[in-house]
């Protein structure tokens, strides 16, 4: 102790510094600091605080549950689990959520008790080895830091690299400290499990290739929830890739559907026609006039005189150019598709044999 003294009364010295002898202590065995008791034995709450903690009524109002999570949370450091006791608490801090229920109660008694029952916590000594032990639950990841089987301090660990880093620092400092957090939050298991990454979501839009002719690539789909007709209950409808036609075909299906006017199959072959003469955006033109290369014929009346024979918009050659055209307009549409469906998104890639983390999503 007069070793350490002497040092820091040098380096005082050295930068012509002064302190006020009314707000020292020299040669006593515990002394209160900023709400903590420090003593050879360690650091445990100040009575005063925890008599203030345990005083506190229940809270009527979002103020009076921040005052005591406020005051709490100063010595979450002191309580193993404080993330997980006090997350009902948190929950009513939520815009428009301070709905008092009996979670809250349970919460709010528990860490009274966890207040009163804690620990003194061991002063680190750098020259020994350090141990972290985690444990994982539904409610949060808790992270106990120690020393010859004594906590120094208890944490709610792995909130990211920065997170982490800043509690760290209000309790500790070492040599490459940022660089152990990276490393440790980088090769953390239950780390890269839990936690979003913050950068952009990988995965690019990856276009199917234009089909080269028509009808070469199709496309399947089922439409159902139709009322039963003749047995029949379910569209299937198959769409070709490059024209976008479509046939429409009325399908038994074993499922039930409510009752509704029962007339939708003698309206399949006119919605097919529908579907087919309209304007597609992604191939600047009718499915129509992809597949048979002129434009589809008005549904009017026949009237004397207006038919006309034109050949020419049935040549081979129109066809092609058709096709071409096609091929053109699809791919712009992909380009389009692509270009938007890429915004915020990175580039990924994998090498043989890299681990990689497979997120699973029920299906919906």
């Amino acid at each position: 102790h007069l070793v350490h003294l002497e040092e820091a009364f040098k380096v005082l010295r050295f930068h012509t510094m002064f302190i006020k002898q009314s707000k020292c202590a020299f040669g006593v065995t515990q002394i209160d600091y900023l709400g903590h008791i420090i003593s050879e034995h360690g650091v445990s709450m100040d009575n005063q605080k925890v008599k203030g903690v345990l005083d506190w009524p229940l809270p009527s109002s979002v103020k009076g549950l921040r005052g005591f999570l406020g005051l709490t949370g100063y010595y979450r450091r002191f309580i193993k689990g404080y993330g997980v006791i006090a997350r009902p608490l948190t929950d009513l801090l939520k815009k428009g959520n301070f709905q008092w229920n009996i979670e809250a109660t349970v919460s709010f008694e528990e860490l009274k008790r966890a207040i009163t029952s804690a620990p003194v916590l061991a002063l680190p000594d750098f020259s020994k080895t350090f141990t972290v032990e985690t444990d994982a639950s539904v409610g949060g990841i808790g992270a106990v830091l120690a020393q010859d089987n004594k906590p120094i301090a208890f944490f709610r660990g792995h909130s990211g690299i920065t997170a982490t880093l800043k509690r760290l620092k209000q309790d500790f400092y070492w040599k490459k400290m940022k660089q152990d957090v990276y490393n440790y939050i980088r090769s953390c298991d239950v780390c890269q499990k839990c936690k979003n990454e913050i950068v952009a979501y990988p995965g690019l839009l990856q276009p199917l290739p234009i089909p080269e002719k028509v009808w070469q690539d199709i496309s399947m789909d089922f439409i159902e929830g139709l009322p039963k007709v003749a047995g029949k209950e379910v569209i299937f409808e198959v769409v070709d890739r490059l024209s976008k036609a479509a046939h429409f075909i009325a399908l038994k299906h074993p499922y039930t559907a409510l009752e509704k006017p029962r007339t939708w199959p003698q309206w399949l072959p006119l919605a097919e026609w529908w579907y087919n003469t309209s304007y597609h955006s992604s191939t600047n033109m009718t499915p129509y006039e992809a597949v048979y290369g002129q434009k589809p014929p008005p549904l009017l009346p026949y009237m004397s005189f207006d038919s006309q024979l034109d050949l020419v918009d049935r040549s081979l050659q129109a066809r092609e150019a058709t096709i071409r055209l096609l091929k053109s307009h699809l791919e712009k549409a992909q380009n389009r598709m692509k270009t938007q469906a890429d915004k915020g998104k990175t580039d990924r890639a994998y090498a043989v044999g890299d681990w990689v983390y497979v997120k699973l999503q029920p299906y919906r």
